[in-house]
């Protein structure tokens, strides 16, 4: 099951259960279905992220880049990776 199909499953379950319970239980509900939801998406990022990072290692390691920052936290130079890895992501 995708993630848009779990998010949507958890939405037609608390709006099923909703109707016949009172403000705590439907705030315990809405925790335990985000709660479902959140571990859902770990399961289905995990694996992208990992693909991703090992990606940047090698595209890094491959340029002789010992250290990687995310753009938007560099000031001044540095080496743009984001073509390299997106070609080893594919």
């Amino acid at each position: 099951m995708t993630l848009q199909q779990e998010q949507q499953k958890s939405q037609q379950e608390y709006h099923s259960k909703a109707a016949t319970l009172n403000d705590a239980e439907k705030m315990a509900l809405e925790k335990e279905l985000n709660q479902a939801l959140a571990k859902k998406q770990l399961e289905v990022m995990e694996p992208i992220q990992t693909k991703i990072n090992q990606a940047i290692a090698k595209a890094a390691q491959a340029k002789g880049i010992y250290q990687v920052v995310k753009a938007e936290e560099m000031l001044y130079g540095g080496t743009d990776l984001t073509k390299d890895v997106i070609e080893m992501i594919k």
